[in-house]
């Protein structure tokens, strides 16, 4: 098979089974170069602003925190998220069954419990950490028992602020791939013991 280029198309290839071999994608190269540089001067003003800095600018400023404080290395991986977005260990989708929404509720519960963790949620054009979770048997009178399962996050800001449920935590996570749960973490040996101190146990109201 011959690879030519549109230039060296001649005479003698006629017939010949060509692919053509195409450059980089110049205007979508310079708009995320120009992109990221914008992004760049923003965030050093009196009112930073973040608009241009996705979960690549999060990936990114771990791995070069541990790097310049010469720590132990610090990852970033996608936990939960649509599985058309990045690499994600706990794919969520608007048609998953109650019981693959059991899982995902497990999985969340298990990664928070780890001593060397923390969960970052990009929810709607903002970030904030996974504070706690809670669940309950919520008793309707007349209707069937419903389980109710939440997370301590918030809206805007940084402060431990509102209890999400995690069927609108799956609603946004299902809504664009970009909005997911991060997973930061760093060596398991590196973490202090907790002293005896239950882990991961459901916050209070």
């Amino acid at each position: 098979m011959a690879k030519v280029t549109g230039a060296e198309v001649s005479e003698d290839n006629v017939g010949a089974k060509f692919v053509v071999s195409r450059g980089p994608d110049w205007e979508q190269e310079f708009g995320e170069l120009f992109g990221k540089l914008r992004g760049s001067k923003r965030l050093r003003v009196e009112r930073p602003h973040t608009g241009e800095i996705g979960s690549w600018g999060v990936k990114q400023a771990v791995t070069d925190l541990s790097t310049e404080r010469g720590c132990e290395p610090l990852s970033a991986q996608v936990l939960m998220g649509l599985k058309s977005g990045p690499k994600v260990e706990v794919p969520v989708s608007k048609n998953d069954t109650d019981d693959v929404i059991e899982k995902q509720w497990s999985a969340l519960k298990s990664t928070f419990s780890r001593p060397n963790a923390a969960l970052l949620f990009h929810l709607t054009n903002h970030y904030a950490l996974i504070y706690a979770w809670r669940e309950w048997l919520e008793e309707n009178e007349g209707s069937p028992s419903k389980m109710r399962r939440q997370i301590l996050t918030a809206r805007k800001g940084q402060r431990p602020t509102v209890w999400l449920d995690f069927e609108e935590a799956r609603s946004i996570m299902s809504s664009w791939s970009g909005y997911h749960v991060l997973q930061l973490q760093r060596p398991l040996s590196s973490t202090v013991s907790s002293g005896g101190i239950e882990l991961g146990s459901p916050g209070g109201a």
